[in-house]
């Protein structure tokens, strides 16, 4: 039996299982807090975050809230919009930080 209703992610996330408009999305980023950014990040696949070590130089994992935050400040607006709405991160060949090709 398939599953229609998908638990409600709080402040981020998809909500009654439609995904956020970009106006939307661009909304909630605005209004964002340093600890909303750091758990964005946390819950970043594991894949995920073995390439944004790599790319920071520094283990993600043991990163402060602060600098979570400022790492997803500095992501691309892309890789933003999908952690919101709870799509993949990475694109297929794209390496984080990287524009693909």
């Amino acid at each position: 039996m398939p599953v229609f209703a998908q638990e409600d992610h709080g402040k981020m996330g998809k909500m009654s299982g439609m995904k956020m408009s970009h106006d939307e999305i661009m909304a909630r980023i605005e209004k964002m807090s340093t600890d909303d950014k750091a758990a964005l990040i946390d819950k970043m696949p594991v894949k995920d975050k073995q390439a944004a070590t790599k790319t920071a130089g520094k283990d993600v994992t043991k990163m402060s809230a602060q600098e979570k935050a400022d790492m997803f400040d500095k992501m691309p607006m892309e890789k933003k919009m999908a952690m919101i709405n709870g799509g993949p991160m990475m694109q297929k060949g794209a390496k984080m930080g990287k524009a693909p090709k």
